[in-house]
Formats: structure tokens, sequence, C-alpha cells
């Protein structure tokens, strides 16, 4: 069994964490924008002449020294704001990465990992340098620049005795031209505290004798760099750092200590339990009272969600064995035809969709994931006995989303959300159907 699928999920939390926190710091943008717009407006309807505000005006009993200091302000609040932002959100990953890491180690070895966060360790991992600056130094860096910009452009336009328009234009264009620089500090610090709160939950998880492999992961498309795409799927021992081709070297993707390296890097690193000279991904596991297919059956203890939550090992080898048992199965398309009221046409198609077709995902070809949640709604269904709500729902969504790839040739992604609007299984699945 693959700790894969357990760390791609905390990947996916990172990322939606990640996106937010981009999106807000686009808003304080857009609020510095409009208040800068409204300055500059003041100063036009005071002090303009036939529509246009020229230097000569504005040199006069230092208006031009008051009006930057007002950006100088305005600016300095913005990245206050952002500054704050930043550090909260990162603090809100680290705890989470490092958590989550901690409950997948621990429910995959059955161990009780011991350690706690400090609040000094987490500053200290946000503030960590990049390319020799921490994050408080570059943000202020990138604020002197973007003043100096401002303030150049703000004099350019009133050399050329410019209008309110084209002068809010040249605001805009500069404010906007920093949002990238902002972005890929949020996505660069995002990836960098991820790796390491990860990196530190699993060292106390190391030193407590539980041995592992890491492997490097790439986001496996054309913008990845040509070194990181030399690294995808190497897998070493966790004590051991990465060597790149050109003999950079570290411990995981964001923690090499290069800028070309580091900075905006969206690789990602994961890592399997080594148990007895094997992973464990190498292993088949048992699983609680399994019949000779390794598939726990109805009534058994076990069947039905018995099995924890936060049990990702066993929730996991369960639903491997028997997407693999199902597989080879014949009959089971009848019998939930006769126990559902469904065609048999119809529950062929979803068998087919869920468990054996392959799917464009994650940028290549493959078939779905196993879930231990589907498994245990494909058993009910075939064996008529307690059959929920939320089960006819799943085939429900399932049909729906083939149907929308099938005949609008829809991807995945596209298709998922459109059967979620009308049968959002997941939902009541977390909510406890």
């Amino acid at each position: 069994m693959s700790l894969k699928n357990d760390f791609q999920k905390l990947r996916k939390e990172i990322d939606k964490i990640s996106a937010t926190l981009e999106r807000d710091v686009i808003y304080n943008y857009r609020d510095a924008l409009k208040a800068l717009r409204e300055v500059l407006s003041f100063m036009y309807e005071k002090y303009e002449v036939d529509g246009k505000l020229t230097y000569q005006e504005m040199a006069k009993y230092g208006r031009i020294d008051k009006l930057d200091k007002e950006i100088n302000i305005l600016i300095a609040a913005l990245y206050k704001n952002n500054t704050k932002l930043i550090s909260n959100i990162l603090e809100d990953v680290y705890k989470t990465s490092f958590n989550t890491t901690k409950n997948i180690v621990e429910s995959t070895t059955e161990k009780t990992i011991r350690g706690i966060i400090k609040d000094e360790v987490i500053q200290k991992a946000i503030q960590s340098p990049v390319s020799g600056l921490r994050l408080n130094k570059r943000l202020e860096r990138n604020r002197y620049n973007i003043i100096v910009d401002i303030q150049e452009a703000i004099g350019q336009g009133l050399k050329k005795g410019e209008t309110y328009g084209t002068m809010a234009k040249r605001l805009k264009d500069k404010l906007e031209g920093d949002v990238p620089k902002a972005r890929r500090i949020v996505r660069t610090e995002t990836s960098r505290v991820f790796s390491e709160s990860k990196k530190e939950s699993l060292d106390k998880a190391n030193n407590q004798g539980v041995n592992m492999t890491k492997e490097w992961i790439t986001s496996e498309d054309e913008d990845v760099r040509s070194q990181h795409k030399k690294m995808r799927d190497k897998i070493i021992p966790y004590d051991e750092d990465f060597i790149l081709p050109d003999g950079s070297k570290g411990f995981a993707p964001h923690q090499i200590g290069k800028a070309r390296h580091d900075i905006n890097c969206r690789c990602d690193w994961i890592i399997d339990i080594v148990e007895d000279g094997n992973t464990i991904k190498n292993n088949k596991l048992p699983v609680t009272k399994e019949g000779k297919s390794g598939i726990i059956k109805m009534g058994e203890k076990g069947s039905t969600g018995v099995i924890p939550r936060n049990n990702y090992k066993r929730r996991d080898a369960h639903a491997e064995l028997y997407y693999e048992e199902i597989r080879k199965r014949k009959s089971d398309v009848k019998t939930i035809a006769k126990n559902t009221g469904w065609k048999e046409s119809a529950i062929k198609e979803i068998k087919e969709h869920v468990f054996m077709k392959e799917h464009f995902l994650d940028g290549k070809m493959k078939r779905f994931d196993p879930d231990y949640d589907q498994a245990q709604a494909w058993q009910r269904l075939i064996e008529g006995k307690k059959i929920k709500h939320s089960d006819l729902v799943l085939l429900k969504h399932e049909y729906v989303e083939l149907t929308q790839m099938k005949l609008h040739e829809y991807d995945y992604d596209t298709a998922h959300k459109i059967a979620n609007k009308y049968h959002d299984w997941w939902s009541l699945i977390e909510s406890g159907e």
C-alpha cells in the first residue's frame, strides 16, 4: 500500500489554503489601488488646469512632497496587511501539514508519535531565508521598489501634463505589475513552509524508530524545470539528501537552498514506511476478519465503517483489495440492478467507469484511486442489505459524470463538478449519511 494518496490529499488541502491567501492578497492590492485613485482624484480636482495636472503646479507649496508621503503611507499599509496575512496563513499551513503528516504516520505504523508544535519553531520556519533574505526583508524590498515605481510614474505623468484617466492607468499598471511578485512569494513560501513542517513532523517519527524512504514528485507538466524532471520518482532513504544533476543537493524540494531550485518550485515529496526491508506499498496488508479474497464481508466487524477514518492504512488496504476483487466479478452488475431497480446496462456502465476504465487524471491516463467509502457502498448494493440513501446517490452521481464525459467529451473535473451539482455524494459521506 502506498501513502501517495494520503499525501496527495494533504497537498490539495495546502493548495486550497494557498489559493485563498493569493486571493486575499489580490483583494488588498485592489483596495490599495482604490485608495491611490482617490488621492489622485483629489489632487486633480483641487489643482488641475483645463483637465490636466502639471509638475509645475504640484511643485508649489510642497504639494508633490505631500503626495509622496500619502503614497508611502498607503503602500506601507498594503504591505503591512499582506505581511500579517501571509504570516498568519503560513502558520496555518505549518500546523495543518505537521499534524496531518503525524496522523498519517501514526495510522500507518499504529504507533503514537511523540512531539508537539512549538511557536518558536513555527516562526523560525516562516522566517527561514530564501536566497539569503527572510520573508519580511523580501517584502520590505518589494515595498520600496513599488513606491519608487509609483513615484516615478506620477512624476512622468505630471511632466507630460496627463489627464486623470491616463495617470490612473499608469498607477494601475504599476500596482498590477507588483501582483505577480506577491503571488510568487505566496507560492514559494507556502510550498517551503509545507515542506519544512512535513520534515519537522517526520523527523520526530524518524527519531522514534520509524524507518522511511522519501520520493521526489513533480507536477508532471511542461513547466517543470529540466533539472527537476530528472528527479521525478527518485526514491532514497529518508536521512539522505537528494542530489540534482547540477550537483545541488538538499533534503527535499523547496529545501535545496538555491533560488533556481526553490523559488516558485511546484514539486513535492512523499514518504513510504519501511518494514522488514520492504516498503509498505509492496506488501499486502491484512484487514480485520477478511475472507479468502481479503475483503471484509458485510456484517463482519469493519464492514460498515468501523475502520476509523484516520486509520488510512487499513482503509486503503481494504479498498485496494476490494477494487481488485470487484474487477474479477461477473454477477455484481445483475445483482445490483435487481436490488436497486436500475437497468443492468446503466449499472454496467457505472462499474466500468468507476472500477475498470482509465481516465485522464493528474496529467496522465490512470484508473481512479481505490476509495474505502465507495467500496463499502458497492458491497452494500451487491448484498442488498442496509442500502443507504448515499449509496443510491453514488450511482446517480457516477452515471451523470460518465454521461457528461461520454456525450459532451468533458474532462473528469468538469463532469465531476456537474455531477456534484445534482448528486453530491461526498457531502453525504462527510456528514455521516
